[in-house]
């Protein structure tokens, strides 16, 4: 078939990929009882031979782990902000690691840290289970002793949930979505272990039977183990020293690893393994075992575990564990690892004890260990094979410095054992929840057994004392306050400054996986990296193509990177799915390796290798070619942008600052390259410069083609090579993720959605120009000719418009001379595409960079008889050697005048050349709300509107929930905690004043509702902001009222105009002066702003509040003109919460009310609302307080200042209404489906007249200042 009449997208596919093991660990529910471990016979499991139950469970395709990834991201599991705000889920695993030989130690010489020892750094993994009833314990890890981890990761199933809520299969589309509509939010310290085969949730029904065992309480617990400790070893080996897999009812003490490993004289690159050790089961298994409510390892030994796990057979995963290192069907994980490690590098447990014998881990409860003795009791398997020591007769076997206590089942335990060593008994804080004894002893509790356990627990903090004191003592000069625990991941500014500390003291922080920014700054001065993806399929026919371009274009790419299915292999060595356990150990065994610049795209969902029958049967096409392309493009682009739906097998690390960045940032111009195209990586700077572009501007380019504008409606980039600017890449990963996914096994139909197809071009400029106008752009220089040959260069020469007629290559082209002429292609071309044969790739790179531009000899050359020399005979060869002349003389002259690398600009030179809304001008909307069925529309009304262009948008709320008639509902309470609410909801659980029943007021007959206590949830607001990450997650922070309507781009491009830093104080908005002849000037509530600087500061303040004594604080007000004439910076129960916010700031920070007032002096926030406003009248209404201490007029126009409205308006308040928030939302944006009824379109603006003339002056004025949102 001629290329004529042949679709551009209908080209053969050579695009060949890689691998990585997707291995992935999970999660331990450990019960330790009598009998514990099971020792023989005592489990009542069953064997059976039912080989349906084999990892018949989640048959896994390429492309269904990490299938949500392809979601909206309304639609993905939410993450909250805290430890780093990117979207964690399980990347799967690489499978080339580490060997213990090869390990290096990284601690960074010199480095200082709080710990006692900075090279001991602890990486604590949790394996768990995603349930509603299971949330208190991870919620509990995390605000104890998991924040004293150096990394902390939970490690979930594949399947979350329970029967309450149901059950949703993380690995599917549906199941997802049904989690959303759940309530079920993974938190970004959540690693979903795809590779999973076996379900926790549903045991086999013979094992049932004999024994009493609900759904949800399958032993599985090896599988999720193993997984877990193989995805740790190839994320992140390098992370920490020291690895302790820690059961959910464990208390840690990640602070005491160091100060016992020390004194063991261990190094991390030793191989150990150690815990509390049992050896009960040295009979049958002839092994002892390191009980499973901690379980530590060394670097080396967890290198050596995963080594083993990946090893062992896979066969029999369905049946019980039978002393071999095999996987199994068993909750006795512990025996297996033991049997492991021994078997493969012959390392055996190690007991945590002491000189005394005293053990570190206590196996159950404190007070339970603590009462043991064994002559009293006997012996049994507790005691079994170990030394005996005089402490197992006098009881108080228990170590000084523990490391965890077992078998605390209820999470809030965990918040005692934080009093008792690291809170209010420790530092003899007052603390009103104490336990004080009348022989003046206090406790977090009554703890059973109660004058053994204090006695204990006070020689573990005078223990703890002589610690600190000893670590203080060893510091080097001067004292320093201990610095807040850097969390595993880092975002926005904070990552910035950060990174440097992290390096010099040895701490690698996990890859954050965050979608970047387009304002983050580069870490070199050079601005115009480029990153090459290349889409590939990883079979032993491509490899020659894979190495070739390696050698060739490729080692001119900033970063290099080839994508691939998970599927592998071909029809003579066999197809392996780089997903499943076997597919990777077969992989191996057919000497298929995956290199280290290879990402396993493994969410693809439709397999390259098998296509439909259907189109078997009309196309006769062979296994290998079927054209799912667009998948693996827009799976590829998501991956650059956000770090998910693929895994790496390494990463072409350049600086630690890369370590924390997910592709995105690596690179300012991103190019997607077919496999048979040969790349102009260094000539792609020097072009966009020539076009003066911004890779924070929208760049999407290429040789552009215009046939399928009559059909779909776009002009597409051609894919051989698809340039993208930094900007673009986001907006066109954003689309992708936000497309719909249920009908993508069907062609294209010209809409922004999943397809099965081969024309990834087409969907892909659909999806640009739908999600962001984005339209393709062509890469001509001024003489109309391309910079990229869509096919082999001496076709192209040849090309002629005139002589040949329109077809649909020129169709919809710019006519220039060079299209009659020939000889139409650019002298400092991008890319020639076409060259399916990789010697041409070596070819050309003779021709352009090789022998032939070096002049070295090369006798593989063509000599001519006229003295002309080429790589070879190429076709057309006088006109193809002429235009290789004139490439090899315009490259030449480019390096005698090189550009200059522009230096990157700071952000104030990035304000003044982008007056647009920046990316490092996040914003973070706080509403104050009251989560009761009244107030539902208003919060949908927010999120469909001004609330999805906030960067961040949380509604914190009372624990008090419900109204009159539904009933209220505390949720602080074991009923309340039931109640699910959705993940941009916030509750703040320490509010000590009811909304709903308000203290007696004495002007009236009773109690009242909806109590207006306004600043107690303000300030307490502010404070979870702060202790929740916001400073890591915005630069700008607003205080917003529900019955506002905001424009979050305005306020960007407000203070990017006025060159404000984030890192300075700034608190602004409305200014009122009314009260300011008893206080200060106040920023009216409608819309209270705060930069960073200021948050994290007035935070500190408000923390401090003295707690609330007897009933005086709880009804104690401010009302307006009563009580205190002069407000004080204390908590109070009033609604005046701008007053006081004012006096705070002012009087412990100096800080001021700066209004915010546009060029002319004009409001740009409304305290009424608008249409109102805009007919206040300083002149002919007189003075009133609104007009207090407001200047009249401007002192350079002289015209009055302070009217209603600035062009670029911040703020519209009072609008309780919230299908107005529609009507604005459709004047300044676009018309929305309310799902609250369509009233608004009825409505009409009061003064129709002037607000419909305002409303025409702000439209014209976002558009000219490119902020429509």
């Amino acid at each position: 078939m001629s290329r004529r009449s042949t679709p551009l997208g209908v080209r053969q596919t050579l695009a060949l990929v890689f691998l990585i093991s997707f291995l992935i660990g999970s999660i331990s529910v450990w019960k330790v009882h009598t009998g514990y471990l099971g020792g023989t016979g005592s489990r009542g499991y069953a064997e059976t031979n039912d080989a349906s139950l084999a990892g018949a469970w989640l048959p896994i395709l390429p492309g269904e782990a990490n299938a949500d990834r392809s979601l909206a991201d309304d639609e993905l599991p939410s993450i909250r902000g805290g430890k780093g705000s990117g979207k964690r889920r399980g990347k799967g695993s690489k499978i080339a690691l580490q060997s213990t030989q090869k390990i290096a130690l990284q601690t960074g010489e010199g480095a200082q840290d709080v710990s006692p020892t900075p090279k001991h750094r602890v990486h604590c993994m949790v394996p768990f289970i995603w349930t509603p009833s299971a949330l208190h314990a991870y919620h509990a890890i995390e605000a104890t002793w998991g924040k004293r981890c150096d990394v902390l990761q939970f490690f979930i199933d594949p399947v979350i949930g329970d029967e309450a809520v149901g059950f949703h299969n993380m690995t599917e589309p549906s199941g997802v979505r049904s989690a959303k509509n759940a309530n079920l939010t993974l938190p970004d310290d959540v690693i979903i272990l795809y590779g999973m085969r076996r379900p926790w949730h549903t045991c086999r029904s013979k094992e049932n039977e004999n024994t009493d065992k609900p759904a949800g309480n399958c032993r599985n617990i090896f599988e999720k183990v193993w997984r877990m400790i193989v995805h740790v070893a190839s994320e992140g080996a390098d992370w920490a020293d020291w690895f302790v897999k820690v059961d959910s009812d464990t208390y840690l003490f990640p602070d005491h690893v160091g100060r016992y490993v020390e004194s063991k004289g261990w190094s991390p690159t030793d191989p150990h393994y150690f815990g509390h050790v049992l050896n009960h089961r040295q009979n049958d298994r002839g092994v002892s075992i390191v009980a499973g409510g901690a379980v530590f390892y060394s670097r080396a030994a967890l290198l050596a575990a995963a080594d083993a796990f990946q090893k062992m057979p896979m066969d029999r995963g369905d049946k019980e564990e039978d002393g071999t290192c095999r996987d199994a069907y068993t909750g006795t994980e512990e025996v297996v690892t033991a049997v492991c490690l021994k078997e493969h590098s012959n390392i055996t447990a190690e007991p945590a004890i002491d000189e005394e014998g005293r053990e570190q881990v206590s196996l159950y409860e404190v007070p339970t260990i603590l009462d043991y003795n064994r002559t009293h009791h006997g012996e049994w398997w507790f005691w079994e094979g170990k030394h005996k020591y005089p402490c197992h007769d006098d009881g108080d076997c228990l170590t000084d410095l523990p490391l965890a206590f077992h078998h605390y089942k209820d999470s809030k335990m965990f918040f005692d054992f934080e009093k008792e060593f690291y809170g209010s008994v420790m530092t003899g804080e007052r603390d009103a929840t104490n336990v004080k004894r009348v022989d003046g002893r206090v406790a977090a509790r009554n703890w059973p057994n109660f004058d053994r356990t204090q006695r204990y627990f006070e020689r573990v903090r005078a223990a703890m004392k002589v610690v600190a004191k000893e670590h203080i003592s060893e510091q080097p000069g001067p004292k320093s306050s201990p610095a807040k625990k850097e969390q595993p991941e880092l975002t926005g500014a904070r990552e910035q400054s950060t990174t440097a500390e992290a390096n010099a003291n040895g701490k690698r922080r996990p890859p954050k996986n965050r979608r970047p920014t387009m304002e983050d700054q580069t870490t070199t001065t050079q601005q115009n990296r480029v990153y090459c993806a290349v889409p590939f399929i990883w079979m032993p026919s491509a490899i020659p193509t894979y190495h070739a371009i390696r050698v060739t274009w490729g080692k001119r790419c900033h970063i290099l990177r080839f994508f691939i299915d998970p599927v592998i292999g071909d029809n003579e060595v066999g197809f392996h799915n780089m997903t499943e356990a076997s597919g990777v150990i077969s992989a191996r065994e057919a000497n298929l390796t995956l290199p280290e610049d290879v990402v396993v795209l493994h969410g693809m969902r439709r397999p390259w290798h098998t296509c439909g029958s259907k189109e078997n049967e009309e196309k006769d096409k062979p296994v290998g070619t079927c054209r799912n392309i667009f998948e693996k493009v827009w799976r590829m682009l998501v991956y650059v942008v956000f770090g998910t739906g693929g895994a790496s097998v390494g990463h072409n690390r350049i600086s630690s600052k890369d370590e924390l960045e997910t592709d995105a940032y690596k690179a300012e111009w991103f190019v997607k390259v077919d496999a048979d195209t040969f790349l102009f990586p260094d000539n792609v700077g020097p072009y966009v410069e020539s076009r003066e572009w911004s890779y924070n501007d929208h760049h999407y380019f290429g040789h552009v083609l215009n046939h399928r504008q009559n059909d779909r409606g776009v002009s597409i980039v051609a894919g051989g090579a698809v340039f993208y600017s930094r900007a673009a890449l986001l907006a066109a990963a954003d689309a992708f993720q936000k497309m719909p996914m249920d009908k993508g096994d069907e062609e294209d139909d010209g809409t922004c959605r999943d397809a099965y197809t081969g024309t990834e071009e087409v969907p892909t400029a659909v999806c640009l120009k739908e999600h962001s106008s984005i339209i393709a752009e062509p890469t001509v220089d001024e003489e109309g000719r391309e910079e990229i040959s869509l096919y082999e260069v001496d076709d192209i020469l040849n090309y002629n418009r005139t002589d040949q007629g329109e077809w649909w290559f020129w169709e919809g082209k710019k006519r220039y001379p060079c299209h009659d002429s020939g000889d139409c292609l650019a002298h400092f071309p991008l890319a020639f595409h076409h060259y399916k044969d990789p010697q041409l790739l070596h070819d050309l790179e003779k021709e352009f960079y090789g022998s032939i531009v070096t002049g070295a000899e090369d006798e593989s050359l063509v000599k001519k008889n006229d003295g002309r020399v080429a790589s070879r005979h190429w076709p057309n060869f006088n006109r193809v050697h002429r235009y290789f002349e004139h490439i090899r003389a315009a490259m030449k002259a480019k390096k005698k005048t090189p550009v200059q690398p522009a230096v990157v600009p700071q952000k104030r030179q990035l304000q003044q050349l982008h007056r647009t809304p920046k990316h490092d001008n996040r914003l973070y909307c706080m509403v104050p709300f009251i989560w009761s069925p009244d107030y539902q529309p208003v919060y949908r009304a927010i999120r469909k509107t001004w609330g999805q262009r906030c960067d961040v948008l949380k509604f914190t709320v009372d624990p008090i929930v419900g109204n009159n008639e539904t009933g209220f509902l505390d949720l602080r309470t074991s009923d309340g905690t039931k109640h699910k609410l959705p993940e941009d909801v916030v509750v703040i659980d320490d509010m000590k004043r009811p909304w709903n029943v308000c203290p007696e007021d004495p002007q009236d007959d009773g109690p009242v509702q909806n109590c207006r206590n306004i600043w107690e949830k303000v300030w307490r607001s502010w404070v979870w902001v702060d202790e929740n990450g916001g400073a890591n997650q915005a630069e700008w922070f607003v205080k917003i009222d529900a019955d506002s309507y905001l424009f979050p781009d305005n306020l960007k491009h407000y203070v990017t105009e006025k060159g404000w830093s984030p890192d300075e104080h700034h608190y602004f908005g409305h200014v009122l002066n009314h009260r300011a002849h008893d206080n200060y000037p106040i920023v009216a509530g409608a819309a209270v702003f705060f930069s960073r600087e200021t948050l994290k500061a007035a935070a500190s303040i408000f923390r401090k509040f003295a707690p609330l004594k007897g009933s005086k604080g709880v009804t104690e007000r401010y009302n307006g003109i009563d009580s205190w004439k002069r407000m004080k910076c204390v908590d109070a129960f009033t609604d005046l919460e701008e007053v006081v916010t004012s006096v705070c700031l002012k009087e412990q920070l100096g800080v001021d009310a700066d209004p915010v007032l546009d060029e002319m002096g004009q409001e740009l926030v409304t305290i009424g609302e608008v249409e109102d406003v805009l007919l206040w009248n300083r002149t002919e209404q007189g003075e009133w307080w609104y007009w207090s201490g407001k200047p009249w007029r401007h002192p350079k126009t002289g015209k009055d200042m302070h009217q209603c409205c600035g062009d670029l308006p911040i703020a519209f308040h009072g609008y309780k209404d919230p299908q107005w928030f529609y009507m604005l939302e459709n004047e300044f944006h676009s018309a929305v489906t309310s799902g609250d009824g369509d009233g608004w379109k009825g409505y009409e603006w009061r003064n129709l007249e002037d607000a419909k003339r305002y409303f025409d002056r702000v439209r014209r004025a976002m558009k000219a200042s490119n902020v429509t949102g």
